[in-house]
């Protein structure tokens, strides 16, 4: 650092405080050309991206209006409802996976109690 105002007249002229400036200014806008072009590639890869997931989007709705009216889930027999979860888990997470099992939520949960059980079960008790 020291080495770079030993370089620089301690009263420069007029014109070499103007290239001084001029030299910082296109300093100062040629890195932020060099970040805008870097944030648009990123932008454009998330909108590259995104465009690939409504095009899945596109084929469930279709798969969906394809769906016999008279299904509601309580009249789903467990089959028929283990296939829809398999097919869900396959379709949001994008792989194969292996269900263990799947279990009914009771309607009648205490939600705010079962958060205040992960929470003290969280806590390490002495």
């Amino acid at each position: 650092m020291n080495m770079m105002f030993a370089l620089l007249d301690p009263h420069p002229t007029t014109p070499e405080s103007i290239v001084y400036m001029l030299t910082g200014f296109i300093l100062v806008i040629g890195v932020l050309s060099v970040l805008s072009l870097m944030t648009s590639a990123v932008g454009l890869f998330f909108v590259m991206k995104e465009k690939t997931k409504s095009t899945q989007k596109e084929v469930a709705v279709s798969v969906k209006s394809e769906a016999p009216k008279s299904a509601t889930p309580a009249k789903l027999d467990d089959a028929v409802l283990n296939a829809v979860i398999s097919a869900a888990v396959f379709a949001v997470l994008e792989g194969s996976y292996n269900i263990l099992s799947i279990d009914a939520v009771p309607t009648n949960k205490d939600w705010a109690l079962e958060g205040r059980k992960a929470i003290f079960r969280s806590h390490k008790t002495k």
